[in-house]
C-alpha cells in the first residue's frame, strides 16, 4: 500500500510503502484515519503468486506510511465473494454514538482445505452471508451467519464462543455443510453461482 503527497495536485509525491503478502480489491473509509479493506491473501512464489483465501483488513493511514492494525483471512484457496469487485455487496454500518462497533455484512462462499502450493480446497463449507462486528480497536468478530447452501433450511446461526466457528490466528473455519459441489467444480463452472444479498440495518 502507497501513501501519496496530494497537497500539490500538480506533483503529487510518495511518502511511505507498506509491503504486505496479498492485496485489497475494494477499500471503505471507516472514519476519516481508517481504512476497512477486502481483498485475497496470497502465497508469495516469487514470480507469481497463488490466491489463498479472501483477506479483510483494517488500516490506520493517518500517518506518512499506512499501518496493518487487523487482518482476518477467510477460508483457503477457491474461497470467493461477490464484495471483492462489485462494492454493492459489500455492506458496512459504521460505529454509533452509543460507542458499538460497526457491521460488516457480505455474501461469502468459503473452501477450506486448500494449500499455499495453489491447491484449491476440497469443500465448500459455507455459501451465505457473513456479519462482523467491526471496530478499530478490536478488529473482526464474526457475529452471524446466513447459509444459502440449502434455501429451504436457511437460518441465521450466531456464533458463541467457538459454537458455530472457530477462529485461529485469525483464520475462520466453519462447520461442514451438505454441500452439493466441491470447490474445484465451483471456480472451473460458470454455471454455477453463489447467492448475493445486499439489505439494510
Amino acid at each position: 500500500m502507497y501513501t501519496f503527497d496530494l497537497s500539490n495536485p500538480r506533483a503529487p509525491k510518495v511518502t511511505g510503502e507498506l509491503k504486505i503478502p496479498g492485496f485489497s480489491t475494494y477499500m471503505h473509509f471507516m472514519d476519516e484515519t481508517h481504512l476497512l479493506t477486502i481483498g485475497f491473501d496470497a502465497s508469495d512464489q516469487g514470480d507469481f503468486a497463488w490466491f489463498t483465501g479472501i483477506m479483510l483488513q483494517i488500516f490506520d493511514v493517518q500517518g506518512d506510511t499506512a499501518t496493518l492494525l487487523h487482518k482476518e483471512i477467510i477460508g483457503s484457496r477457491g474461497t470467493t465473494s461477490d464484495a471483492t469487485d462489485d462494492h454493492l455487496a459489500f455492506n458496512y454500518f459504521p460505529s454509533d454514538a452509543s460507542g458499538r462497533a460497526g457491521k460488516l455484512a457480505i455474501p461469502m462462499g468459503i473452501c477450506e482445505g486448500g494449500n499455499q502450493d495453489g491447491g484449491y480446497g476440497s469443500e465448500l463449507t459455507f455459501n451465505g452471508l457473513l456479519v462482523f462486528d467491526v471496530s478499530v480497536e478490536q478488529g473482526f468478530s464474526l457475529t452471524g451467519m446466513l447459509d444459502h447452501q440449502m434455501p429451504h433450511k436457511s437460518r441465521v446461526r450466531r456464533t458463541i464462543g467457538a459454537a458455530a466457528i472457530a477462529t485461529t490466528g485469525g483464520n475462520h473455519r466453519t462447520p461442514r455443510s451438505s454441500a452439493a459441489f466441491s470447490c474445484g467444480e465451483m471456480a472451473m463452472k460458470s454455471s454455477i453461482r453463489l447467492r448475493r444479498i445486499e439489505f439494510g440495518w
